[in-house]
């Protein structure tokens, strides 16, 4: 198996443009080891959608609306790398409905409710980027839903009966974090384990 990220012990006087090519469209992240010189716009498109965060890479005149959404659409992670003026709506919504984790490059005031369901929907584990003001108990659910153990960060004042029957049916280890009125009703029920 060839791997274009070979390219790194090849003299920098050596590497040709179609050996970049080449590289490239075996490993996105082979565009690291590309003279800025030979970094033209079709290079870096194949090196982005073959490895989103590769856009780190592309010169920064050449990170269009376009080349970032390729990006992000490969890897939700690349808005990381994402210019603050192309970091739009659509763009963020593209990165986190494919990783929910890149909730965290997303602009304090683009992290909408909505955008945030999407976020931990894809990726339980994006809660922790969800603002406070967001952590509404839609979220927690949707967090709940997809791991039972999200239950731990649920505050006292959330935990209702449903979400402690989602939790517990989910993760009978979230019993433990249940209020003690909920528990013996739960009990009753026979949803613990």
């Amino acid at each position: 198996a060839q791997n274009g990220r070979a390219l790194r012990g090849v003299p920098w006087d050596l590497r040709t443009e179609e050996m970049c090519r080449i590289a490239v469209a075996q490993n996105g992240g082979a565009l690291n080891y590309v003279r800025q010189k030979l970094r033209t716009e079709e290079l870096c498109r194949i090196g982005v959608a073959r490895y989103g965060r590769a856009l780190g890479d592309v010169p920064k005149a050449l990170r269009t609306d376009e080349m970032c959404k390729i990006a992000v659409t490969q890897d939700g992670r690349a808005l990381y790398h994402v210019p603050q003026t192309l970091c739009t709506d659509e763009i963020c919504r593209i990165a986190v409905a494919q990783n929910g984790m890149a909730l965290e490059y997303v602009p304090e005031k683009l992290r909408t409710e909505g955008l945030c369901r999407i976020a931990v929907a894809q990726n339980s584990v994006a809660w922790k980027y969800v603002p406070w003001d967001r952590r509404t108990e839609d979220v927690y659910r949707i967090a709940m839903a997809q791991r039972g153990y999200a239950f731990y960060h649920v505050p006292e004042d959330l935990r209702t009966e449903e979400m402690c029957r989602i939790a517990v049916t989910r993760n009978g280890g979230a019993f433990q974090y249940v209020p003690k009125p909920i528990r013996d009703r739960l009990r009753a029920w026979d949803i613990s384990l």
